[in-house]
């Protein structure tokens, strides 16, 4: 009866294992993935369409939209640890030149846009 109990115990757990880990694994059908170099790209495309939009002296909420996009993808960046804590570091100018955006800083904003397109353009070189 223990060696029943004993067998019957592995089965389960290797079962549950088993199902488990393919749970995990599964991919969404929806999501589309973006390689960490091609990322990095879309954020500085993002970064350079809102410092255009401000030049042009487009609307605040627009280009707060327009950072909230670059930052946005910037999670996509996901290469290493070392590269992640760049990122967030870079997504901290991308959040404050947000912030003064919707304030109606543009200037100021457009210097942290600057800054931030610098540092995660840097990012290639730690991929």
């Amino acid at each position: 009866m223990k060696l029943l109990k004993h067998i019957a115990l592995g089965l389960f757990l290797a079962v549950s294992s088993v199902g488990i880990s393919s749970v995990a694994l599964a991919e969404d059908e929806g999501r589309i993935s973006y390689n960490p170099a091609d990322a990095i790209d879309l954020v500085v495309t993002k970064i350079n369409e809102a410092e255009e939009a401000i030049k042009a002296g487009g609307d605040n909420m627009d280009i707060a939209n327009i950072i909230k996009e670059a930052k946005d993808f910037s999670k996509e960046i996901n290469a290493n640890d070392n590269v992640d804590v760049r990122r967030q570091r870079a997504n901290s100018n991308l959040t404050k030149a947000r912030s003064l955006a919707k304030k109606g800083k543009l200037e100021e904003s457009a210097a942290l846009l600057e800054e931030a397109k610098e540092k995660f353009a840097g990012l290639k070189a730690h991929l």
